[in-house]
């Protein structure tokens, strides 16, 4: 049963309520639990007419978890597209958040995607999309593109081989990885004359410490001279490359377009 109080209402019945499908994964929040242990729920979760949570699922987890009472809101008619809509505007749904909701709509690509995000988590979720799209560096039309349910992979079997020889390279070398290593090594990877092998050698000989750089052009032009250390200018095992005036490493070895759409 439920009591009415003014327009919120109050209950223990926590089998009345259901998780709303596609809405955000649960985050542990200790803050919030401790709150919630002191003096229960003090912002009514929010639900729609099939008692789906629209608003509030830590809350109410944590309150049927200490067997509180839970006083929720009535909206008819919110469903998950008016959920997101509402937390654009106040609480912003992560990148995470919609390939989540999107997993759950059994879209293909987000299923891959959800997949590799758990597989490979040293690589930023926003990183490792752009890459997966074709982009070289992070892309806004990505972010845009996982929004509205339109991700898609560029080349998926080979984005996974690549994704695999950038964790070798990090065990390799022992770097941390990140958003700025895992850029630098896809703008190498991505040329013609590129070998794994070359890069770790060069990393080992120059021992490089480029963990902690939060420039990508930095980190680039490192693994730049690591990779053709040895090597003439004018060799063909070489990476050619100049620096522009903006202090960006610019590569002029010809491009595998495998993994890049060049379309743009």
């Amino acid at each position: 049963m439920s009591e009415l109080v003014g327009k919120i209402f109050i209950t223990n019945d926590y089998g009345k309520f259901k998780k709303l499908k596609g809405n955000r994964t649960l985050k542990k929040n200790k803050s919030l639990e401790n709150s919630i242990a002191r003096s229960g729920i003090l912002v009514p979760i929010e639900v729609n007419e099939q008692f789906e949570i629209l608003d509030g699922q830590n809350r109410f987890e944590i309150a049927k978890k200490m067997k509180k009472p839970v006083p929720y809101r009535i909206i008819d008619g919110f469903g998950i597209e008016e959920v997101i809509d509402l937390n654009s505007t106040t609480k912003s749904w992560t990148i995470m958040d919609y390939v989540h909701k999107y997993y759950l709509d059994e879209k293909a690509e987000y299923i891959l995607l959800k997949n590799l995000t758990e597989k490979y988590i040293k690589i930023p979720i926003s990183s490792l999309a752009s890459a997966a799209e074709g982009n070289l560096n992070l892309a806004t039309k990505t972010t845009e593109n996982i929004k509205k349910g339109n991700f898609s992979f560029y080349n998926y079997e080979v984005f996974c081989s690549f994704l695999d020889n950038y964790y070798l390279f990090l065990s390799k070398t022992r770097i941390k990885g990140g958003q700025y290593s895992f850029f630098s090594f896809f703008n190498l990877y991505t040329t013609e004359v590129f070998e794994l092998e070359r890069l770790i050698k060069g990393v080992a000989n120059k021992n490089y410490d480029i963990n902690g750089i939060t420039n990508v052009n930095v980190v680039t032009e490192l693994l730049l001279i690591a990779y053709n250390h040895g090597l003439t200018e004018d060799s063909k095992y070489a990476i050619a490359y100049y620096i522009n005036k903006q202090d960006k490493p610019v590569i002029k070895t010809r491009r595998n377009t495998i993994l890049l759409n060049m379309r743009g």
